[in-house]
């Protein structure tokens, strides 16, 4: 059966019992307290708090029970009387029960299992919060407070923590003000406080994370924050926060804290040894360890006004001021250090008053893990575990939504882990269950329609008087833990299917706050972000495009300037933050159809018109050109390309005045001339013989003797036999590999101009939207881009080569060395002979083995692809791109990823050949029923997919698409006589097509056109 012992002062009946000498008004021995309330399984008490000289116990029926001192009617009897020696219950008017109790020096607080605040006793400070009297014999509610879960006092103060999380304070404060009314302590909003504790005049707070938060006075060092400044305002002390912090005791100037391993840390006072670490030093700033219990596992703590008790195993050590025999070790020596009280075992819980102290004691009860000696109700929070029960009851979710998401607090309290992993709370650690929280909402946003509204509606409308109340700024969040909420609240089903009125609601609040975060939590959250596992950030990005995926299809969405500011802002941090780890694709981002919805092409003219004249305050999408895609991109460097095209053409041009008109004197073009027998020859001196400026002009090119005007098919053919013959193996810039029949830089010396000259004419082509058949893997658009080559592209380039440096990486095994039998070095062959290089220095004598692998693979690839022998891969590489940009400007095409550009650059195999029909056109007596287009279609169709790949080449000159694909491919069919084969007119992607409505007969015909040689004449 349970057993309450209690020792200590007992002049005023605190103890419940009277002493048995004469002499003395204490007890040094624990003593069993007959008068205590019981059942049949002895002692029902619960819970106790001491004062100066009274008591007051909670049995576990929720009555109350006070014995002791009277004088302020702290015993709560109807009357300010001597006291007695007697426990009596405490009358009350409610019938509720109570839960939870807390005394300070004369005046006693209790709470109701619904939350209700009760005090009573001396009032002259305002610790009772409740205005109009001095002392209040009975309990008294305090109104203003509500849904109360835990009160502690102190000598004259109290404080209290509610279940939404907000602390309040009224009486005595640490600067001598009395607050006769409770008051709120803004500061603590948002932060998921699991207790509150109140020491003599300090104070301190537990999170749900074992974060600590202390504030008052530290004139004993008893704050912990390594001074003796008091604290007007909480702080987190920082000394603690990777010791996993359970329990928090305070004295009158001296703290306690319970770790989860089960240490102790004390600081403040020890002139009696109260923080138990062997000597009278009386002020002691900084949590230490107490290197007595070190090796015992402590799982309870207890502070009285100026001693110390903890429990090992069942058993109480004692220590601090004895002078009441409150250490209960049958003397008054006080005792600098823990000491075991051999008389009592079996100890259940402890609890330390003023000089008096409390043990229950019941067999084989003795907890193993560390905490609060009562059990506490925590602050309401969301927890997935219960998750599934709240979905089968509407009423319970709706409620449990309701309140969770009216408090900061509560929200950042939930789906936390729960093993360590809730502790310790840093950048590298924010303690959320992420999956238990997108579990949790995805069940949510499985629900009916109607319930599914219900619930996203009141999570919205709740978020505003917590999140977006405006009560406290994130600038002002004392912890990393007020951050969670950023973390949770994507994983609404509103925030990735929003509306105009959800993105105005929800994520332009978000970001807003985001925009407030200080540096250092800002830090935190980034590092949070890229460390939670893809689909969580991937789900917050996600939900941020939907957000401004929905403005920018309004019609008018000009309008919503400044919130697409604000939400593209957090946009482009998280792109940054991508783009250091690549962790989710890039095209996460991307708007896809912005160019279909804004001028971007305009946006970009006053872009640039801005800048030039320094004014950036203005809202323009290329600030973010992160969300657009391959094709917006390529309208840019179109639109890029046309501004330098008439820049270069104003100033080759002179403007004459002649009778008062202005006339434009001078080549509109950039024309070349080109024997078709000396292509390379013409084009290299008509190239390298001109200023890059005029080459920004539109093209124009001739083939000699040949009547075609160029309107963009002769271009076309002009690059692609030239390609053809620069990037033949041949003629030596280039290598093809066998394998993977692409081709790389050859790394053979080769005159610099010929590279130039390739880079030159990429610009050229891209400036006047030609696709160029490069064979080039991924990795050369790298380089242009100024990308880092990796492994994939060396496999990519030669496959086998690549595949063997990946078995290397991937063996598990200790003897790389003996297996593999390499070194630092890398072969090249040249010219039929065989050349090694080391890949660093005394590469030759470093063998490569487990621990550093990884760093050849890293050396190999890079002298492999971006360096060659000698560097002269590097060396034609530079020339290349040197070539390239002396035509196009870099700050258009760095926007790109190196598949987009590639795309640009090369075209794509994206064949969509119902949309191909769909957009075509016809002119003349043709339409899309014409029983002539019916055949066409029906022939068309019955091609194989090479054969319509040929027929893109007749078309226009090339099978590849431009990066938009067929939906803005321009092409068209107009009728020509029955006995002609398909011409096509590749300048203008026309198709004479004789009229004949016979499938068969045109399929014939088509195969026949299909085949024919290049060249232009007039048709």
């Amino acid at each position: 059966k349970s057993e309450l012992v209690g020792f200590g002062v007992t002049s005023d009946g605190q103890l419940g019992i009277r002493s048995t000498s004469g002499e003395h008004t204490f007890v040094s021995v624990p003593e069993h307290i007959v008068g205590a309330p019981c059942g049949h399984d002895g002692c029902t008490v619960v819970e106790i708090a001491a004062g100066e000289k009274h008591t007051l116990m909670l049995a576990d029926d929720g009555k109350l029970w006070s014995v002791g001192g009277n004088e302020s009617g702290q015993l709560g009897r109807g009357e300010c009387s001597q006291g007695s020696y007697t426990i009596y219950p405490v009358p009350v008017s409610t019938t509720t029960k109570f839960v939870q109790i807390s005394v300070g020096r004369s005046h006693s607080a209790a709470i109701t299992e619904d939350g209700r605040l009760f005090m009573w006793g001396s009032n002259e400070q305002g610790q009772c919060g409740v205005r109009g009297k001095n002392v209040y014999e009975r309990p008294k509610r305090v109104q203003e407070l509500n849904e109360v879960i835990l009160v502690a006092c102190g000598p004259d103060h109290t404080t209290v923590l509610t279940e939404s999380g907000r602390i309040f304070t009224f009486g005595l404060q640490y600067d001598g003000a009395c607050l006769h009314e409770p008051v709120e302590m803004k500061e603590f909003l948002g932060m998921p406080i699991a207790s509150v504790h109140a020491g003599g005049r300090h104070w301190a707070a537990l999170t749900s994370s074992g974060t600590v938060v202390v504030w008052g006075k530290n004139d004993m060092g008893q704050l912990g924050t390594g001074d003796t400044m008091f604290r007007a305002k909480p702080v987190v002390l920082a000394s603690l926060s990777e010791m996993k912090v359970v329990d928090i005791a305070l004295g009158d100037s001296h703290s306690l804290f319970l770790t989860q391993d089960g240490r102790v840390f004390a600081c403040g006072g020890d002139n009696f040894g109260q923080i138990g670490m062997g000597n009278r030093t009386e002020i002691n700033s900084t949590p230490k360890v107490i290197l007595e219990l070190m090796g015992s596992h402590v799982t309870r703590i207890a502070a009285g006004r100026i001693h110390s008790m903890v429990t090992v195993g069942g058993r109480i050590f004692s220590f601090g001021l004895n002078s009441n025999g409150q250490l209960g070790q049958g003397n008054t020596r006080s005792m600098l250090t823990p000491r075991p009280i051999d008389s009592l075992d079996h100890v259940a819980r402890l609890f330390a008053g003023w000089d008096q102290s409390f043990v229950l004691r019941a067999a084989g009860v003795a907890s193993l893990t560390s905490g609060a000696s009562v059990a506490r109700r925590p602050i309401r929070s969301l927890q997935w575990t219960n998750g599934e029960e709240m979905l089968k009851d509407k009423m319970e979710m709706i409620g449990q939504l309701e309140s969770v998401f009216s408090s900061l607090s509560s929200i950042n309290a939930s789906f936390l882990h729960k093993d360590d992993r809730r502790f310790s709370i840093s950048s590298s650690n924010h303690g959320v269950s992420l999956d238990d929280t997108m579990e949790f909402f995805n069940a949510i946003a499985d629900a009916s329609v109607a319930d599914k509204k219900t619930y996203m509606d009141l999570c919205l409308d709740t978020l505003d008087m917590s999140l977006f109340s405006g009560e406290i700024r994130p600038r002002h969040y004392m912890h990393p833990e007020c951050l969670r909420v950023f973390l949770i609240v994507p994983w609404l089903d509103v925030f990735v299917h929003p509306t105009v009125e959800t993105v105005k609601t929800l994520h332009i609040k978000l970001c807003a706050l985001l925009a407030d975060v200080k540096e250092d939590h800002m830090d935190c959250l980034n590092q949070w972000w890229l460390d939670v596992p893809v689909r969580h950030f991937r789900r917050l990005v996600v939900g941020l495009v939907a957000g401004l995926q929905v403005l920018v299809n309004d019609a008018k969405w000009e309008v919503h300037a400044i919130s697409l500011e604000i939400l593209l802002s957090t946009l482009s941090l998280l792109h940054s933050l991508n783009g250091a780890s690549n962790r989710i694709a890039h095209d996460t981002f991307y708007i896809h159809n912005l160019a279909e919805k804004v001028d971007i092409q305009k946006d970009y003219v006053s872009w640039v018109q801005s800048d030039a004249l320094r004014k950036q305050s203005a809202f323009f999408w290329m600030k973010y050109p992160f969300i657009m895609n391959g094709v917006a991109k390529g309208q840019l460097l179109n639109v890029d390309s046309k501004i330098q095209q008439q820049a270069a053409t104003m100033s080759t041009n002179q403007i004459v005045s002649f009778l008062g008109m202005n006339l434009l004197v001078g080549e509109p073009f950039f024309s070349i001339e080109i024997r078709r027998d000396h292509i390379l020859e013409d084009t290299l001196n008509g190239l390298l013989n001109e200023h890059p400026e005029k080459m920004r002009k539109p093209m124009r090119v001739t083939f000699k003797d040949e009547e075609a005007e160029d309107r963009g098919g002769v271009r076309k053919e002009f690059f692609m036999i030239l390609f053809e013959k620069l990037l033949n193996p041949d003629f030596g810039m280039f290598a093809e590999n066998v394998e993977s029949k692409l081709s790389w830089f050859s790394g053979v010396p080769v005159d610099e101009q010929s590279f130039n000259l390739v880079g030159m004419l990429t610009a050229l082509a891209i400036y006047n939207e030609i696709l160029v058949p490069f064979p080039f893997p991924l990795g050369m658009y790298k380089v242009f881009l100024r990308r880092e080559l990796t492994l994939e592209d060396l496999t990519e380039l030669s496959p086998t080569e690549g595949r063997g440096l990946q078995t290397l990486l991937d063996y598990e095994g200790s003897d790389v060395e003996e297996v593999f039998c390499l070194n630092f070095t890398i072969s090249f062959s040249l010219f039929g002979a065989t050349i090694t290089e080391p890949l660093k220095k005394g590469g030759e004598d470093i063998a490569v083995t487990a621990s550093n692998k990884q760093e050849y693979v890293n050396l190999y690839v890079q002298k492999r692809m971006a360096e060659g022998q000698d560097g002269e891969v590097g060396r034609q590489a530079q020339y290349f791109c040197n070539g390239f940009f002396s035509i196009v400007r870099d700050r258009v095409v760095s926007l790109f990823q190196p598949r987009e550009f590639m795309e640009l650059v090369v075209g794509n195999e994206n064949y969509d050949w119902d949309l191909f029909k769909k957009n075509m056109q016809y002119k003349g007596v043709y339409h899309a029923h014409h029983p002539t287009i019916v055949a066409f279609w029906d022939a068309f169709f019955a091609l194989t997919v090479d054969e319509r790949k040929a027929f893109l080449q007749f078309l226009s000159g090339t099978y590849r698409l431009p990066l938009a694909g067929f939906s803005n491919f321009q092409s068209a069919i107009q009728p020509t006589a029955s006995h002609l084969l398909p011409v096509a007119h590749t300048c203008f992607n026309l198709l004479d097509l004789p009229d004949l409505a016979d499938k068969e007969e045109l399929l014939r015909r088509l195969r026949v056109s299909i085949q024919q040689p290049t060249g232009f004449s007039l048709v």
